[in-house]
């Protein structure tokens, strides 16, 4: 195996790891928070109203770190449609962009903890799937953080890595990545636009 190859496989392998602990953990927050403060539904994230930096920081005060260990956070400045989202850093150099709305909310996060380093190797799309509406697709993920398996005109969420990959994990798309790696058991897959 030659050198660069090695350091690729390394690389994913470090990815996988981070990704499926990061999953394992907000899914976790979210189960202690909610035998403290009831079903999601009744945090108050679905007003209506437009939400701010320090709406999403209350919500992370009240809901999310009590019950998980992080960093710092910070306003995110980094995207201009997400510039009043927080950014929230971990121990080990990894971070997440939150931004909660009507539906839940949207977590994404960044293996190199860099919130504008949106690629395939960095960047992973995750819902909070809180409403039982359209959005929510799948009864079961109801209250639970999952990897993005929808975007408004694609049609049915991917159920196979190919189809998966095919809609959405690609040279020209990437929202669908994490959704192909949780599909082929948090391993990135063949293809995979590395």
């Amino acid at each position: 195996m030659t050198m660069p190859a090695l350091i690729t496989k390394c690389e994913k392998i470090k990815t996988e790891t981070r990704l499926k602990k990061f999953y394992s953990l907000i899914n976790q927050t979210v189960r202690m928070s909610s035998v403290d403060n009831g079903d999601p539904d009744g945090w108050g994230l679905y007003d209506g109203k437009g939400h701010d930096y320090n709406f999403h920081l209350n919500v992370l005060n009240q809901y999310f770190f009590p019950y998980m260990k992080y960093s710092r956070v910070e306003n995110c400045k980094t995207d201009a449609d997400n510039n009043n989202t927080a950014c929230v850093y971990f121990f080990d150099g990894s971070a997440m962009r939150v931004k909660f709305d009507r539906f839940g909310g949207t977590f994404n996060y960044f293996i190199d903890g860099d919130s504008s380093h949106k690629t395939a190797k960095n960047w992973f799309y995750f819902e909070f799937h809180m409403v039982g509406d359209e959005n929510s697709f799948v009864a079961q993920n109801k209250n639970y953080i999952v990897p993005r398996g929808w975007v408004h005109g694609m049609g049915k969420v991917p159920t196979t890595v190919p189809e998966c990959m095919i809609k959405g994990c690609n040279k020209t798309n990437i929202n669908f990545c994490t959704k192909c790696i949780e599909l082929n058991n948090w391993k990135i897959p063949d293809g995979y636009p590395w």
